[in-house]
């Protein structure tokens, strides 16, 4: 499974799906409020805590993860979503 990981100079975040959500069997409710949400569903997983509940979904699931790094210079537009309740 293709993953971005977006990252800036203070933080970063790993961006998956609705249809890599489904495919993991997580959702909104399985991430802190310092992960982020677009208004397509789209979550970004806070790179400390929350991204775990990737890799050990995708583990479970045998899937292997190919992450893509993106950096973004200054602060990343991640940061202006509304993040996960």
């Amino acid at each position: 499974m293709n993953i971005d990981y977006i990252q800036d100079a203070g933080h970063g975040w790993f961006k998956i799906s609705p249809d890599q959500q489904r495919s993991l069997g997580v959702s909104e409710g399985t991430f802190s409020p310092y992960s982020y949400i677009e208004s397509d569903g789209t979550i970004y997983a806070e790179e400390d805590c929350d991204c775990g509940h990737i890799f050990r979904a995708a583990e479970s699931k045998g899937l292997e993860l190919d992450i893509n790094h993106i950096n973004v210079n200054g602060d990343s537009w991640v940061r202006t979503l509304p993040r996960c309740s």
